[in-house]
C-alpha cells in the first residue's frame, strides 16, 4: 500500500476513517505505558503486529498465558526468575507469542541481557489486555486457579510492580497506596492473599477502568 502524500486545500477534502480514532487511542495508550526509547521502531512493531492479527486479544488467549507460565515453571526449576533474553524469547515463541508482541515487550524500557519471566508474562498481558483492569484479571487468571483463585498479596503486589512500572499515568506512590489498602481494609482482610473480585470491588480498582 502506497502513502498518498496529495495537499489538502480545504475541510470538505478530509474524510476521517470511523476506526482511526480507536486505532490511534490504542496506539497512544500502549506508547505512554511503554516509553519506548525508539518511538519509530515501537510504531512499526506495533502495527505490524496489528496487521499480522488483526486483534491481538482475540489472538493471545489466557491458555497462552498459563501455557508459558508452566514453561518458564519448567525451566526456572529452581525459582531463579531471571533469565537469558534469549531463552525468555525462545520459550514465548515456542507458545505461540508472535514475534510483533515479542518485539514490542523487549522494546519497553531499557534493553537487558536477563529478564525476570513473571515480568515477561505481565507485559504480554499488558499488551494483549483492553485496559488495565483486564490486565489485573489476566494476571489472576494466568497466575493463580480455579482451585485457588486467590494470590498471596506479597506476589500479588511483586506483578502489580511490573505493570505500573511501565505505566507512567500512575503516580510514583500508587504502589505505596495500594499496598496499604490491602494491609487494612476490612480489617485486613486482604494481608495475606487477595482474589480478583474482591480487589476489583475495592475503590482503588475504579482507577483502573
Amino acid at each position: 500500500m502506497s502513502i498518498q502524500t496529495e495537499k489538502l486545500f480545504c475541510a470538505e477534502q478530509i474524510e476521517v476513517p470511523l476506526e482511526l480514532p480507536e486505532i490511534l487511542k490504542a496506539f497512544t495508550k500502549e506508547c505512554i505505558r511503554a516509553q519506548p526509547e525508539n518511538l519509530v521502531e515501537f510504531a512499526a512493531n506495533y502495527f505490524a503486529q496489528m496487521a499480522q492479527t488483526g486483534d491481538s486479544e482475540s489472538n493471545m488467549s489466557i491458555e497462552q498465558f498459563v501455557a508459558l507460565r508452566q514453561k518458564f515453571e519448567e525451566i526456572d526449576a529452581e525459582n531463579i526468575f531471571v533469565l537469558p533474553r534469549e531463552t525468555i524469547t525462545q520459550v514465548a515463541i515456542d507458545s505461540g507469542i508472535s514475534d510483533a508482541t515479542i518485539n514490542n515487550i523487549n522494546s519497553m524500557g531499557k534493553p537487558e541481557k536477563t529478564m525476570d519471566w513473571r515480568e515477561f508474562i505481565v507485559l504480554a498481558i499488558s499488551v494483549a489486555a483492553e485496559n488495565m483492569i483486564s490486565a489485573f484479571e489476566l494476571i489472576f487468571m494466568t497466575f493463580a486457579s480455579q482451585e485457588e483463585p486467590a494470590l498471596p498479596t506479597n506476589f500479588f503486589l511483586l506483578l502489580v510492580g511490573f505493570l505500573i512500572s511501565r505505566d507512567p499515568s500512575k503516580p510514583p506512590e500508587y504502589m505505596d497506596q495500594l499496598r496499604e489498602i490491602l494491609e487494612t481494609e476490612n480489617d485486613g482482610a486482604f494481608k495475606d492473599q487477595v482474589t480478583f473480585e474482591e480487589f476489583a470491588a475495592l475503590p482503588i480498582a475504579e482507577t483502573l477502568r
